[in-house]
């Protein structure tokens, strides 16, 4: 489980990724991500021979966008345990002892899943 507490202070999205040459650096080629005038991250072209940094620059330029998308998931579970827990009430209150195991196991495995 991913801890998004650390990740509080960030720079905010959007984030821009572009490949440089730059004849100052120790290495020729590299991949950086900008917000704004401000660098995020260089990713070394070099450093794994021809494979990346498309790939990589992609995932950290996308970084912010996907905590907000955990973030929204979380919730979004935590709400459907929520509202199972409603039907299970009132299932067991009506006496459907077999579906409201089945939904206690569901709410259960949702909640063990949004922690």
């Amino acid at each position: 489980m991913i801890d998004t507490r650390k990740y509080e202070g960030h720079t905010p999205a959007p984030w821009r990724e572009q490949v440089d040459t730059d004849g100052k650096t120790e290495f020729d080629e590299y991949g950086s991500v900008w917000k704004g005038k401000d660098v995020i991250a260089l990713v070394d072209d070099q450093a794994c021979d021809e494979m990346f940094p498309d790939a990589d620059l992609n995932l950290i330029a996308d970084a912010p966008l996907l905590l907000e998308e955990v973030k929204r998931l979380r919730e979004g579970i935590g709400k459907v345990a929520d509202n199972m827990t409603k039907l299970l009430e009132t299932y067991a209150y009506l006496g459907y002892e077999e579906v409201a195991d089945w939904i206690g196991g569901f709410i259960k495995d949702m909640r063990e899943l949004n922690q």
